[in-house]
C-alpha cells in the first residue's frame, strides 16, 4: 500500500500487512527517511538524493525488482517493478 499525503506530501509506504516488515516515511521538512527493514532478509536499501531529495530505493540487490522515486517537484510516486518484465508501473 502506498499513500502520498496531499497535505504534507509525505510518502507512507507499507509492505506486508501481516508482518509489517517495511514501513517508511519521507518527511517534507527534513527529507529524512525513516524505515524498518525485514530482520529476516535485510534486502531493502534506501537512498535519498542530497541534490534532488528523490527517494530511491531498491529491493533485493540480487534481483533489483523494485525501484521507486518521489518527484521533488510534483511529489508523484513513481515506481517500477521488475525492469525485465515491466509488470507494474505507477505514476
Amino acid at each position: 500500500m502506498h499513500t502520498v499525503s496531499p497535505k504534507t506530501h509525505d510518502l507512507v509506504h507499507t509492505l506486508s500487512p501481516k508482518t509489517h516488515d517495511l514501513v517508511h516515511t519521507v518527511t517534507p521538512k527534513t527529507q529524512d527517511l525513516v524505515h524498518t527493514v525485514s530482520s529476516k532478509t535485510q534486502d531493502l536499501v534506501h537512498k535519498v538524493s542530497p541534490k534532488t531529495h528523490d527517494l530511491v530505493h531498491t529491493l533485493s540487490p540480487k534481483t533489483q525488482d523494485l525501484v521507486h522515486k518521489v518527484s521533488p517537484k510534483t511529489h508523484d510516486l513513481v515506481h517500477t517493478l521488475s525492469p525485465k518484465t515491466h509488470d507494474l508501473v505507477h505514476t
